[in-house]
């Protein structure tokens, strides 16, 4: 395995933390933290096609900071 730019997938959010594969329904779902969102990647299409957001009790301010730490 080479790991290649062209082989990548780019998500909102960023952050990636965790992965959920359906390989049934050809889809991958990405949780990120930096926005607390859970991002839903068409393999065919090799694209983010959905987002959910996930409820949170953190106050703006930490959500905010999670890109820097």
């Amino acid at each position: 395995f080479v790991p290649s730019p062209d082989a990548h997938v780019e998500l909102s959010g960023g952050g990636p933390a965790g992965l959920a594969l359906d390989e049934a329904n050809r889809r991958l779902y990405v949780l990120t933290r930096f926005d607390n969102e859970v991002k839903v990647v068409d393999l065919d299409a090799f694209a983010e096609v959905a987002r959910h957001r996930l409820d949170s009790a953190e106050p703006a301010h930490v959500v905010a900071g999670r890109p820097f730490l």
